[in-house]
């Protein structure tokens, strides 16, 4: 074994000649000259063996191809990623803040008593809406609304003097006083709204709750009470929490916030001999009732939630102008109350009823002959659709529990099929094909009205539905909210909540 002149172990022959020769001392021209040759040969396949061993231009090329295919795959599956990372983030916070609005809600949130001897007055206003005659609470009537957003406090997304300025979210009474109309019901009538929020006292209404409770994740303080205001303003003291412009900055910070609704769940009803007003009535409760919460997420700090325009169509809505006042945008969303189309017959999904031959209220069961449909479509105008993005959700505001068996004032016959009186769907839009054309998936429930020609009950608008719309950061030449194309709901929270009450001072 022997080294080549490239460093290299060598068994070829001339080597070994070379090392006997180099052992005996004899040394030639012709030896020299052979191992010469022999490392020259060396060098000259070695090179070769190296040329063989780079990549040709040709497969330089399809490497190239596959590493952009890849880094292209790569690149498509990182915004899906994110999306779903997003999603997932949204579903906790979602969940989470769900379950804090309804603790809070359910914690503070408490019912006047009313007597003969205590008048209903701005002191022992409730923050929720009960019928009364004035005097009394009527805990048997069944007001045409069911679905009522809660007074809760907002903020307009602009300072004044320096401070953000807080209002009460009092549209929702608005709203359905203007549906309301329709059926040549006034503000005056107790029964079925709260007039009073319309007398010029709006400001003197007790909210359930502060806007800082809405923010998530939550403040740190945010039902503050101060024990001596008890002494000036009792009534005040349990639904008027002490909020700092501090803190009003922080709750303009959040992106996470929530709305919520409430509807009473347990109406009288007749008892075996389906008789109403008789010794065997099966009386109801009058503190129960359902929350639910609705919670979104603002894309941003700019974004903001208009609110609708009083009076308008609530088939064809339109925002309110922020150039007057009331108009103004909130931080939190507001409700909208629309409803679909009424110039359409297809307006809402009706399913074929079974014929009921029977006595009592008619179950509304669907025909088992039809097979049920996988979705459900809705028909409305433009500027409904553009208030139903993907992922948004609809509630409707009517279910009449027992139509005319109490009260026979007002026709009560919107609802559901099936006879559902204590069911309340959540609908979700899965599908917007055009603006025009809203798809939920069928939760088994379908919307139904007891059509006569002429009456107030005779198209869409008679089962009105409350909205949220989506957030929007400008507006357009004409002043109308550039909505986002995605919603910014992204959950829904319910719980049967029996509220306490306490005796009016």
């Amino acid at each position: 074994m022997v080294w080549d002149g490239l460093g290299r172990k060598c068994r070829t022959r001339n080597a070994e000649m070379y090392r006997v020769e180099k052992r005996t001392g004899a040394s030639s021209a012709v030896s020299d000259g052979a191992a010469s040759g022999a490392r020259s040969a060396l060098i000259a396949r070695r090179s070769s063996l190296a040329l063989r061993a780079a990549f040709s231009l040709p497969e330089l090329m399809i490497a190239l191809v596959i590493l952009a295919l890849g880094l292209l795959i790569i690149a498509a599956a990182l915004p899906v990623g994110l999306s779903y990372t997003q999603e997932s983030v949204n579903l906790s916070n979602a969940e989470v803040a769900g379950e804090y609005a309804l603790d809070t809600i359910e914690q503070y949130l408490q019912l006047w008593e009313l007597g003969a001897t205590v008048t209903y007055n701005l002191d022992t206003m409730n923050p929720i809406f009960r019928p009364n005659d004035g005097t009394n609470y009527l805990p048997n009537y069944e007001p045409l609304v069911k679905v009522r957003p809660m007074v809760i406090s907002n903020l307009e997304p602009r300072r004044s003097g320096g401070a953000y300025t807080a209002v009460y979210d009092t549209e929702g009474e608005k709203l359905i006083t203007n549906w309301l109309s329709r059926y040549s019901i006034t503000p005056n009538n107790s029964l079925e709204i709260d007039y009073r929020l319309f007398a010029g006292a709006i400001t003197d209404a007790e909210v359930a709750l502060s806007i800082v409770s809405r923010a998530y994740p939550p403040l740190q303080n945010p039902q503050r009470r101060f024990p001596a205001d008890w002494l000036s303003n009792p009534s005040g003291w349990y639904n008027s929490p002490a909020v700092s412009n501090a803190e009003l900055v922080q709750a303009v910070t959040r992106q996470v916030l929530w709305t919520a609704f409430y509807r009473r769940v347990s109406y009288d009803q007749p008892g075996a001999d389906a008789t109403p007003g008789t010794a065997d009535d099966i009386a109801g409760d009058p503190h129960l009732y359902e929350i639910i919460v609705v919670v979104v997420r603002r894309p941003s700090e700019r974004h903001r939630f208009a609110l609708q325009k009083i009076p308008s169509s609530f088939d064809d809505p339109a925002a309110e102008n922020v150039a007057t006042p009331s108009g103004l945008d909130r931080v939190a969303p507001v409700p909208w109350l629309v409803s679909f189309d009424s110039s359409r017959s297809d307006a809402l999904p009706r399913p074929a009823i079974m014929t009921y031959t029977g006595t009592g209220e008619n179950p509304r069961i669907p025909d088992p002959n039809v097979a049920p449909r996988a979705q459900l479509i809705f028909k409305c105008k433009p500027a409904v659709g553009r208030l139903l993005p993907i992922g948004s959700v609809f509630i409707p505001a009517r279910n009449d529990v027992m139509p005319n068996h109490f009260q026979p004032l007002l026709p009560q016959n919107a609802g559901f099929a099936p006879y559902d009186p204590h069911a309340l769907p959540i609908f979700t839009v899965t599908e917007r094909p055009d603006d025009t054309t809203i798809v939920v998936d069928n939760n088994g429930v379908y919307p139904w009205l007891a059509l006569a020609a002429g009456a107030p009950d005779d198209n869409a608008i008679a089962w009105p539905i409350w909205v949220i719309p989506p957030a929007h950061v400008e507006r357009d030449s004409a002043n109308n909210p550039i909505f986002d194309s995605r919603t910014c709901v992204i959950g829904v929270s319910r719980r049967y909540v029996r509220l306490p009450q306490f005796d009016a001072p």
